[in-house]
């Protein structure tokens, strides 16, 4: 097991250059975003981004996970090496070629319904032209993910992030220049959003040509459209579940606080770069473990690290949010400052989702992941309407991170249910109590900015949650294990 742990350590750390690229140039456009647009323009960007991730996830239908699977799933060809060449090929190319085009037709659809959109949502203020390049941008997007999916499925991690962080790079490059030097607004956004994601997809494309084949293969396609399905109404429900806090925003206030929120939300995609680094080591490791003897420790211990760190990491963002909102925004967004640490908590459940639902993914019943969501979809609506009138836009927060609570707590009963992985709930149950109310308090004390008794409660708060994160036993194991290696390599 201590070699799974070392690989996925070591895996971490190459993705995590690249989500670092990732994440600091998205960082460094967040002053260039607050300076270039007032809060009501820039909700109308978040709000056409959201619908062109929306139609991207409805696109992909759940076909990401069953290409993982599918990838590592060796059956009738395990004793073949070409045979198992063979299937991976027909397994990314049926995907390729069904997004192609499922996804076009959806940005026909999308473009032909803007109109009634443009009025319902965006109070006018968008024309056709912008909702086709953020539609047909969003499609685009999918493509360079489930290229670079490919690598990160061959355990080629360097050309994942070359990928990624290359699209990433030339997309702030080309809004920048388009709305700095062009002076196009609104429309340079989405321009320069739209030629970056079509140029990457179509070098990515290039990248993957080994695996493309231009024809379907029936039974291939019918087995992965039978995997996707229930994962195809799960992607719409945690689309619900993930934005359907701005379109209520949007409904109950204003576009101001809607903008506000979403560079909130903005500043909380700092907890991405760990939480979408942790995830993209751990998809094909998982899926491999999965598959092998008794991986159920494995698990337990993974579970606890990860619960443990990432909320120290929300934790210490928290407590240094004010500072961050000074210094990379504009006083006209100073509220988001409250935001930043609960909408940190979405990332982590987000994040623990992928280790707990194991056991869905290696019983094949995707179905069970559909009605979590759903289910948790529509608790989050309800939670919405009922929080926000009441405390305002951090109540969009708080009631969406309750929501991913929710669906853990669903998905860890049923998961464990279809494959018992034993993982420890007390243990996992009461570092997010003990995160909970430090997040509150420093909240608390940062709005009568106390920061001394600030840093107290964050540095006690992450002693105790270290603390339960790490066994001693298995601590000690790797440190006996590490001297062994430092021995054997000397």
């Amino acid at each position: 097991m201590l070699d799974k742990v070392k690989r996925l350590g070591k895996d971490y750390l190459i993705y995590g250059i690249g989500t670092v690229v990732h994440s600091g140039i998205n960082f460094a456009m967040i002053p260039i975003y607050s300076r270039a647009f007032k809060p009501e323009e820039y909700a109308l960007i978040d709000l056409l981004v959201t619908l062109s991730v929306f139609l991207g996830m409805f696109a992909i239908a759940g076909m990401d996970t069953a290409m993982s699977f599918f990838y590592y799933e060796k059956g009738d060809s395990s004793s073949d090496e070409n045979l198992l060449v063979e299937k991976r090929r027909k397994v990314i190319s049926n995907i390729f070629l069904f997004k192609l085009v499922w996804g076009l037709l959806l940005v026909a659809v999308g473009v032909l319904s803007s109109d009634y959109v443009n009025k319902e949502y965006f109070y006018g203020r968008l024309d056709f032209t912008v909702f086709f390049l953020g539609y047909v941008a969003g499609l685009a997007l999918e493509f360079v993910n489930q290229n670079a999916l490919v690598f990160r499925l061959k355990h080629e991690p360097w050309k994942f992030v070359i990928i990624i962080s290359g699209q990433t790079l030339s997309q702030a490059l080309l809004i920048y220049s388009a709305i700095y030097f062009l002076n196009l607004g609104i429309y340079g956004y989405f321009l320069g959003y739209f030629i970056s994601t079509l140029l990457f997809a179509i070098i990515s494309s290039s990248m993957i040509r080994e695996y493309l084949q231009l024809r379907f293969d029936k039974q291939i396609l019918k087995s992965i459209i039978k995997f996707s399905l229930p994962l195809f109404f799960s992607g719409i429900a945690l689309y619900v579940l993930n934005s359907s806090d701005r379109l209520i925003i949007s409904k109950l206030t204003n576009l101001t606080q809607l903008g506000i929120y979403s560079i909130g939300a903005r500043f909380s995609l700092f907890m991405m770069l760990f939480i979408y680094t942790f995830r993209q080591a751990w998809t094909p490791l998982a899926m491999e473990m999965i598959h092998s003897e008794q991986p159920q420790l494995f698990f337990q211990v993974v579970s606890r690290l990860y619960l443990g760190f990432t909320i120290c990491l929300v934790l210490i963002l928290t407590a240094f949010s004010k500072v961050v909102i000074y210094l990379f925004s504009t006083p006209e967004y100073s509220e988001a400052y409250s935001l930043i640490g609960v909408l940190g908590w979405i990332w982590i459940f987000y994040g623990l989702f992928a280790i707990v639902s194991v056991g869905i993914v290696k019983s094949g019943k995707n179905y069970w992941a559909t009605y979590t969501m759903i289910l948790t979809a529509i608790i989050n609506v309800v939670l919405n309407y009922l929080f926000i009138p009441k405390v305002g836009i951090i109540g969009a927060g708080i009631a969406t991170s309750i929501s991913f609570l929710i669906w853990v707590v669903f998905v860890t009963i049923v998961s464990e249910r279809l494959w018992r992985v034993n993982y420890p709930i007390h243990l996992l149950s009461i570092q997010i109590i003990i995160g909970a109310i430090a997040n509150y308090y420093i909240l608390h004390y940062l709005a009568i900015n106390d920061f001394v008794i600030v840093s107290l409660i964050t540095i006690v708060s992450l002693g105790v949650l270290i603390r339960l994160a790490i066994d001693k036993q298995h601590l000690k194991q790797i440190i006996e294990d590490f001297k062994l290696s430092r021995l054997s390599n000397g």
